[in-house]
């Protein structure tokens, strides 16, 4: 598991597995008033999840995870 964060775009994007934009078929969401952040999660065509985007992370995610994570390219 990889754990990156886009200061600038407050997004954080846990690989769950190595996987370019590609092999995403499709995308769920999970936006809800009583949670803090945007959950985005990416499945295969199989519909395996390979990986969740959070954004306005900041506000959704400990801050020491947040600290933990790589930097974004």
């Amino acid at each position: 598991m990889r754990v990156t964060l886009n200061r600038r775009t407050d997004t954080v994007c846990i690989y769950l597995t190595e996987y370019e934009d590609a092999d995403v078929a499709r995308q769920s969401s999970l936006v809800a008033h009583d949670i803090r952040g945007d959950f985005f999660f990416d499945l295969d065509k199989r519909g395996v999840l390979l990986g969740i985007q959070v954004k306005f992370a900041a506000s959704g995610l400990p801050s020491d995870f947040l600290e933990a994570a790589e930097p974004a390219q």
